[in-house]
Formats: C-alpha cells, structure tokens, sequence
C-alpha cells in the first residue's frame, strides 16, 4: 500500500495544516462507518448499495492519495453496477487489509502535520 503524499501536500496548501489534519480525522473516522455500510448491504444481497458505498468509499480514498485502495472499491463498484456480488467478499477482504496500512500512513502523515505546533 502506497500513498501519493503529493494529494495529501495538495489539500494542506490549498487549506492549512490544522485544517488539513482535521479533514484527515474525519476520515479516519467515517471510513470504518461506510465500510461496515458495504458490509451491511453485502450481508443483505443488495448490490445497488454495495456500488453506493463502493462509489462512496472509492472517492474517498482516492482524494487522500490511496488510489490502490480507491481502485478496489471500483471494482466492487463495478460489480455492483452489474447486479453481481460475486467476489465481494474478497475484494472486502483486500479493502480492509489496505485501510488497515493506509491508516498507519495517514496517522504518520498527521504526525508530520502536528510536529510544528507541538514545539
């Protein structure tokens, strides 16, 4: 898993670091909720939910540089447009796996952001 810093870089200069790291919270937060909402719709069979929340998820995690983890969730996405939720599952799986590395990242990204004002 891989993060493009240059996206993260993008939302602190076109905000400011506080800011910034707040937007990055939020996320961190919210992501678990919409992907037990993937989970939901997937236990339910409803496919069109699993591509809302995979829509959802997907730009999510592509505006803060995890476009492996984006590109996951267009394709469960995708499924989900077609009415199949064959392989889900394992892309799921995946998804989570990713986040759980891309959370890492974004906290040590966080760290970089709150080092000024903690002197």
């Amino acid at each position: 898993m891989t993060i493009q810093r240059s996206r993260l870089n993008q939302l602190v200069d076109e905000t400011d670091p506080e800011f910034a790291g707040e937007i990055i919270e939020l996320f961190l937060e919210e992501f678990p909720k919409q992907l037990g909402n993937l989970k939901q719709s997937l236990v339910q069979g409803d496919a069109p939910g699993v591509s809302l929340y995979a829509h959802t998820l997907k730009g999510s995690s592509r505006q803060f540089g995890l476009e492996e983890l984006g590109a996951v969730f267009s394709e469960m996405e995708q499924l989900g447009e077609r009415n199949s939720l064959d392989g889900i599952e394992n892309f799921l799986a995946t998804a989570t796996e990713m986040y759980t590395e891309a959370q890492k990242l974004l906290k040590d990204f966080l760290a970089t952001l709150l080092l000024p004002h903690a002197a």
